[in-house]
């Protein structure tokens, strides 16, 4: 038989990320593009495949030294919101409450392990992004008995 599988059961070039009218998928998990081609601030990022292990969580101290954690999915209890400005994740021994503008996509993504880092935009490094797009305003992080906020 000299044909291949696609052909046979009529299938268009490329993979189920093309036809679902998802972007094409993330060269490397482990490093993902932090902002676009053109330089434009990316509030997330995300991979096509799902159950992924980890995610960077990053924010800015002050303005200039980026910080941030690598959270386990597997410690990620519950995820909770408030409308799509607000998303709380609640982890085995902190709360991340991380809030901005249009995030509901954010959480969907986030409940299937498909983001790979968020992160919190900075004025600095990018220019402010459009009026409907998703921006990360702030991080926060609480852990029972103290108080620390991340910005």
């Amino acid at each position: 038989m000299s044909r291949s599988y696609d052909d046979v059961f009529h299938r268009p070039n490329g993979g189920w990320t093309q036809r679902g009218g998802e972007g094409p998928p993330v060269t490397s998990p482990d490093e993902p593009a932090r902002s676009t081609e053109d330089g434009l601030y990316r509030p997330y990022g995300v991979t096509p495949t799902d159950d992924l292990e980890t995610c960077d969580i990053a924010w800015w101290l002050g303005h200039d030294t980026p910080q941030g954690q690598e959270v386990q999915y597997r410690f990620i209890v519950r995820i909770g919101y408030v409308g799509d400005d607000q998303i709380n994740l609640m982890l085995t021994d902190a709360i991340i409450s991380i809030e901005g503008r249009h995030l509901r996509e954010l959480r969907k993504r986030l409940s299937r392990r498909k983001v790979t880092f968020i992160q919190a935009f900075n004025a600095k490094l990018w220019p402010q992004p459009g009026a409907g797009e998703p921006v990360i305003e702030r991080i926060e992080i609480h852990y029972p008995g103290e108080s620390r906020e991340a910005n």
